[in-house]
């Protein structure tokens, strides 16, 4: 599984791949095929989303990139979800 698979596998379970999606679309005007790359896949939360322009309430994504990071340096699997983090 790949580093772009995981994350996608990530906001699946979070249940926040839409409105990842949604606000990438709405604030940049890119899809997630279009943004995620492997190179900061890390900061892919942080560095792609104006998080007081999103519609989810106050804190909602800096949980969700809280949660992500933490996963990445801890190679969480995600209560065993998806094969690997890496």
């Amino acid at each position: 599984m790949t580093q772009i698979e995981n994350f996608k596998n990530f906001l699946m379970i979070e249940g926040s791949y839409e409105k990842f999606c949604d606000n990438l679309m709405k604030q940049r005007g890119r899809t997630f095929e279009n943004t995620v790359n492997s190179r900061d896949i890390i900061t892919v939360i942080d560095y792609n989303l104006s998080w007081s322009d999103c519609p989810e309430v106050d804190g909602y994504w800096a949980k969700l990139n809280s949660k992500w990071r933490i996963a990445c340096n801890n190679s969480t699997k995600f209560n065993n979800q998806c094969r690997s983090i890496w």
